[in-house]
This record gives C-alpha cells, structure tokens and sequence, in this order.
C-alpha cells in the first residue's frame, strides 16, 4: 500500500486554520476577548463533528467553555449558573481531561499508578489528587476548580499546543535549508564540478523524505517549492517570459527533486499542480512579488505545463486537475488544457469541447480574437436558429417582469436582479461571478436566541393555545392535558395562540400549521 494512502486524516484545513484556533482559545482574559475564546470553542466543536479530535485540543474548548460559562472565574459578573451547578461542570471537565492523558499511557499489560504516569508527564501531582477528590470524596470548593482550569489550560499550551507550533517551525526551517543545500548540489553535479552518483544533492533529498511524512509535505513542502527561490528564481532574467516554454536550466535542476518526491508519495506531482493553480486562480494565495508578479505567474504557469507533460501519464487526480484549470479563465487556460490532451489520450475527447468552450468565452471577452473557432461545426443556419431563441427568451423574461413589478404594489429590494447581457458574465455553477467560492457559514448573529426571536426567525409557544395532534389516533397520550398541569408539579404550560386572538370555535391547531410558522435552527 503506497504512502498516499497511509495519510493521517485532521479535522483542521492546514496548519494555518490550526494556529488561529490557538490564537482564539487562548486570547486575553477581558470583556473584548470573550467572543474571539467562544468563536475558538465553536470551531473545534465544528472541527469534533468532522472526526475524531486530540484529547489535547478536546480537552482546551471543554476547559475554555466551562471557564467562559463562570464569566471567566467569576471576573466579569455573576454566572448564569448555581455554584453547584459551576462545581460539577468543573469537575467533569478536569476529570475527562486528567484520564484522558493518563489512559493514553496505560500501555502495558498491567495498571500503572495514576500518580507514576502523572511524575513521567510533568502532570503536577496535585491534579491526581483533585481528580481523586472530585471522584470519591467531597466535590472540591469553587475557588479551587477555578485555580486548576488555568493551570489545566497553561499546561496544554506548554506541553501540546506551543510543542506542536514549534516543530512546525523548526521542521520548515530545516526543510528550507535542505532544499537551499540540493540547489546549490546540484548547480555543481549539472556544471561538472561534482560526481552525479551519491551527491549531495540526493542526500539532501533522502533527510527531507525522512523528516517529512505523507501527511506534511502537502503544507510544508509544496508551498515552500512554490516561493521565489526554488522553482522559481529570485533573479527576474531567469524566470520565463510569456508563452515561452520552462528553460532547461530550471527543469533540469529540479526534476530530479519531484521525481523523487513523487515516487515517495505517490501524488505529490497532483499536489504540486494544484497548489501552483490555486495561486494563478487567487493571487493572493501566493507571494507579493510587486512589481516582478508577472514574471512570478508566467514561469508558474510554464511549470504547470511542464508538470502535466512530465507526470501527466501517473496522474490520479484527472478530474481535480482539469477543475482547477476551468475555474478562473485566462489566456494560459488553453494551453494547460491542451497539454492534458496530449498528456492523457483517454481524456482528449473529454477535454476538447472544454477548449473550445474556453477559446469562444474569450474571444466573446476580447482575450482571443479567433473567428475561426467551431466554424466548420457550427452553420449559419444553428446561429440564425440560437439568436431567435434567445430573443423569444428575452420577450418572455421581459413580460414576466412586467407582470409582477404591476402585482406589486410596492417596490421590494430582492436578492435577485436580473443582468443586461453586456452585463452578464458565465461562471461555474456554484461559485459567484470571478469564480470566488461564497461563504456558506451563517453569521455569529444566528446564535442570538433572542434576536432571532425579534426578527420572528424563531417562535417560541407562550401559554394560550392547547396543543391538540390533528390526528389523536397516532397518540397514545392525550395532549391536551399536558399543558393543565397543576401548578406544584414544575412542568410548564407549553400552550401557544400563534395569532394572539381568541378563537372559541378552534379546539385545537394542526400541527402542520404549526411546522409551516416555525423554523428549527
């Protein structure tokens, strides 16, 4: 079974997403802070219903939420909870968090003392005794669950989360200077000043396929590959002009280098492609080259190509390839299209019409000034036949418009707006106009109970409507009794009049009606 398929599978998107939550969980005490410590929490429960989480991580958003729900020790004001209440919540909290990193270490065939893992761990040893406490004698006192959540939190972040940040830092550093070593190698092996069997070159090459794994190199390696000063030179006259071909000088310097990555981790060409596309399609995603950017993208695109040429026949991922390159147009589309073709025969058939597609968008665009394109497929007469269509189209769309704008009675800002065809730009389907990817998440608002109570998003029953099933015979239990409860049982009347207006004649509300008034977030 090849490396690819050994990938440890994380919850988080890159190393990136990762330190931010770091940042949020562990942002400063205060008022203004709060919301950045309860955003951090919510991502790792987004992150937790993804796939199975660090006890680590688990453990910070459980202490840093019960910590936020004690308004932070008790600083900001009263909790809405009983210290009771508080003093539970803790506990169960500490105590999942002290087993959780003692069980992990319970490897052998018999149980070592908890206080034994603990001294091996630098877990302090009055933790194992809180956890005692909190287990079998009396439930610990407030103040002293306050005190052990900080520390709780400070030793996660000295013994998992700074641990972690740091050996990202170092093993990108030490990563840079390999690949800056199997440069400056191989400049020597291609000049003849060195021996090309057993160089330096591929000793550099064997420590970075040692010191990282098939679940890194997609963020440490790759992104590196693609700064200036590797696969791109720093120096502007080395770098390709447009339309122009990958030199020699460049492809023979680092072929070597992603054979060898591609044959460690099967896949890594697919990568190193979609890593290039994603910053031609978003510039932002890569370097700010300044004045020098178009260099940067054209010798960028000359890679791509040259990728596709060289890897193309072991590609496993054809589709993501040829997605990445539809996804924002440009005059390089074509050519990385038609490179597929000629790479993976099977495909041709498949891709052609994309190219065709492409060339007419950007000649209708100004890109390319080709009248020539699909005139031996297409004829007058389909031309004539298309423009009577749309016309018809337009009538119907127009009237249609008409029509409504007079039922309207007043004018209504929609979400909707309808584009003159000078206006109007294609896209892929799901993607807004330029191809940007919208945002689907919903607004930090959308937890707000009451607000969206306010905007009549959320309903909530009050106390005048028995609720009566349309169909009593699916109950076992009769419903209207349940809101006439006495007033000593501490059940609540759970009746609701949706049209706050007596109805003597109504003895009961579909329950129907009542799905089509509420909305369940």
């Amino acid at each position: 079974m090849g490396p690819i398929e050994q990938r440890r599978q994380v919850c988080w998107l890159n190393q990136e997403e990762w330190e931010e939550v770091l940042g949020w969980l562990y942002a400063d005490d205060g008022p203004e802070t709060v919301h950045l410590r309860d955003k951090g929490v919510r991502r790792v429960k987004a992150w937790a219903a993804r796939g199975a989480l660090p006890h680590a991580i688990d453990s910070t958003a459980s202490l840093v939420q019960i910590w936020l729900r004690d308004s932070c020790g008790g600083r900001y004001g009263m909790s809405d909870l009983s210290e009771s209440e508080l003093r539970h919540q803790y506990n169960s909290v500490f105590l999942r968090f002290v087993n959780g990193v003692v069980d992990a270490n319970q490897k052998g065939m018999y149980a070592i003392p908890v206080a034994n893992i603990a001294d091996q761990l630098g877990l302090p040893a009055w933790f194992v005794e809180l956890r005692h406490a909190g287990t079998h004698s009396a439930l610990p006192s407030l103040a002293l669950f306050r005190a052990s959540c900080q520390q709780a939190l400070q030793w996660l972040h000295t013994n998992y989360w700074l641990l972690q940040k740091t050996y990202v830092a170092d093993v990108r550093s030490e990563v840079h200077l390999l690949l800056t070593r199997y440069k400056a190698a191989r400049k020597q092996t291609l000049k003849g000043q060195a021996e090309a069997s057993a160089s330096p070159a591929d000793k550099s090459l064997s420590e970075i396929t040692t010191l990282i794994t098939s679940d890194t190199y997609s963020e440490i390696l790759i992104p590196m590959l693609s700064e200036p000063g590797f696969l791109v030179p720093m120096a502007r006259k080395k770098r390709v002009s447009v339309k122009a071909p990958l030199p020699a000088s460049l492809s023979e310097l680092w072929t070597p280098a992603l054979a060898h990555f591609d044959t460690c981790w099967p896949g890594f060409s697919d990568e190193l492609y979609l890593c290039i596309m994603d910053i031609l399609n978003d510039p932002s995603n890569g370097v700010d080259e300044g004045k020098n950017v178009d260099a940067y993208r054209t010798t960028l695109v000359a890679w791509a190509k040259y990728i596709i040429q060289y890897f193309g026949k072991g590609a496993r991922r054809w589709d993501a390839l040829l997605e990445s390159a539809l996804k924002a147009l440009s005059p390089d589309t074509v050519d990385l299209l038609e490179c597929m073709a000629e790479s993976k025969p099977g495909l041709a058939d498949r891709i052609q019409p994309h190219i065709q597609l492409v060339k007419l968008v950007q000649a209708d665009d100004g890109v390319v000034a080709d009248d020539s394109i699909l005139r031996d497929e297409v004829t007058d007469a389909d031309i004539t036949y298309l423009r009577q269509r749309v016309n018809a189209l337009t009538k119907t769309v127009a009237s249609t418009l008409v029509r409504n704008s007079e039922d309207d009675s007043q004018p209504s800002d929609g979400a909707w707006k309808l584009y003159s065809a000078d206006e109007w730009r294609s896209c892929p389907i799901g993607c807004l106009p330029g191809g940007v990817i919208p945002d689907l998440g919903l607004p930090e608002w959308f937890n707000d109970a009451e607000l969206l109570h306010s905007k009549g998003i959320l309903c909530y029953p009050s106390e005048n409507t028995t609720f009566t099933p349309a169909n009593p015979e699916f109950m076992d239990v009769d419903l209207a009794t349940v809101g006439t409860a006495e007033a000593g049982d501490g059940r609540m009347d759970h009746r609701d009049d949706w049209d706050n207006e007596p109805d003597e004649n109504k003895s009961h509300i579909d329950l129907e009606q009542i799905a089509q008034r509420v909305i369940l977030l």
